[in-house]
């Protein structure tokens, strides 16, 4: 922490713009995550567990990890999605509970590795706050982004 600060304050960048994220299935035992996650807070910055779901957390951690953000694991998506990039109708409801219980939490929520229409429409009609993946674009370095603003802006 006293190390990212230090870096941190080298720039003029508001914390408030700046959202780090923590890996679910990092090596960090939950009071340590939550020290951590209590302190980013404290400084202005927004926390997201990141590829939520694919460690071995329990549910409970949900409730004593004051993140701001649940960033859910592509593998959701597909594991259960079909070669027309259709969600299957079980899995649909368990990612809907997810989006739910998220709320509940007072937590926002991402997809990641959404890379259909359907999977994306589907997602917006559950109200999950954001999806990213394949279907909005690749990873692109500075110079390919910039001309992707320009042509979606």
């Amino acid at each position: 922490m006293h190390d990212f600060m230090e870096i941190f304050n080298k720039y003029s960048i508001p914390a408030k713009m700046i959202q780090l994220e923590i890996l679910e299935r990092s090596i960090m035992d939950n009071s340590t995550m939550q020290d951590i996650t209590n302190k980013l807070h404290k400084e202005g910055f927004s926390v997201a567990m990141d590829d939520f779901g694919s460690g071995e957390s329990s549910l409970n951690m949900l409730t004593k990890i004051p993140v701001d953000v649940l960033k859910f694991d592509r593998e959701f998506l597909n594991a259960s999605t079909d070669r027309n990039g259709h969600i299957d109708k079980k899995s649909e409801k368990f990612i809907h509970i997810l989006i739910d219980l998220s709320k509940n939490l007072d937590k926002q929520t991402v997809f990641e590795g959404v890379e259909t229409q359907a999977q994306r429409d589907f997602l917006r009609s559950i109200n999950c706050d954001q999806a990213q993946g394949f279907f909005y674009s690749e990873p692109l370095s500075e110079q390919d982004f910039l001309e992707f603003l320009k042509r979606h802006s």
